[in-house]
């Protein structure tokens, strides 16, 4: 069948992909060159076969985890059959707030979200691409809650990246603790509270002081560690961003934390 003729046969006919939208052809061109129109007006080209089986993809499809889509842009979600980095840490970032494995063994991302808008890969790599820096040997990290202590919502306004050694300031041992306040710790033998924190740039775990009361020890952890966020904020000045400098300087300890 030739072209001129394929085309009469397949004009303005309707196809319902796999993804269950349903598409038209609006031009043909050959069988390797099909135009396709989507309900809502956006159009692509695929090949007739892949038409044919259903196999054309809505950019805007929620394909991952029910929430996000790859969207329409110049921000690639794979290059040579490998995801970009990008995508990753995107994809991580839904992962934490929408997959149900996840969150099982996570839970403390329980009641996560992620703004709308980045819902949209094209919106998250664009901001990615304004706000991502490197720290030499360091592995950088996407927070959601050191500029807004508590914030469970990954946004534009509530997000920065920040090196290793900074999100490790902020990792907690809930279960470790159990009802005790952060940095505190019982011992039975002696009867005595202990107040602890790691210090990274130490390399080691300070014991700051016994006490007869988690109240006492609790007091001495939140000047110590206080005084120690302060003081890797100075040491990463001018290599990190001026907000998330003054975040760190103003961070308080609680002990709700």
């Amino acid at each position: 069948m030739t072209n001129r003729s394929k085309k009469h046969e397949y004009m303005n006919q309707t196809f319902t992909t796999n993804e269950g939208y349903n598409i038209k052809i609006v031009d043909y061109v050959n069988s390797r060159n099909v135009t396709v129109e989507f309900d809502n007006g956006y159009r692509t080209n695929a090949q007739l076969g892949s038409i044919l089986k259903g196999r054309v993809s809505f950019p805007f499809h929620p394909s991952v985890y029910g929430v996000g889509c790859l969207g329409v842009g110049e921000y690639l979600a794979s290059h040579k059959r490998k995801h970009t980095k990008t995508y990753k840490v995107w994809h991580s970032m839904m992962a934490r707030c929408y997959s149900n494995s996840c969150l099982a063994s996570r839970s403390t991302y329980m009641d996560c979200s992620v703004y709308e808008g980045w819902h949209n890969f094209q919106n998250f790599a664009k901001w990615y691409e304004d706000n991502y820096y490197e720290i030499e040997g360091e592995q950088m990290h996407l927070d959601k809650d050191i500029l807004v202590k508590g914030n469970k919502v990954y946004s534009p306004d509530t997000c920065v990246f920040v090196p290793e050694t900074i999100n490790g300031l902020f990792v907690k041992s809930n279960a470790i603790r159990g009802a005790l306040p952060i940095g505190v710790s019982y011992h039975k033998k002696d009867r005595m509270y202990y107040s602890r924190c790691n210090n990274q740039l130490l390399g080691k775990t300070i014991t700051i002081g016994t006490f007869t009361t988690p109240e006492g020890a609790f007091e001495a952890y939140k000047e110590y560690k206080e005084k120690y966020i302060k003081e890797v904020a100075e040491k990463y000045r001018g290599n990190i961003p001026s907000h998330l400098y003054d975040a760190l300087i103003q961070y308080e300890v609680e002990v709700t934390d």
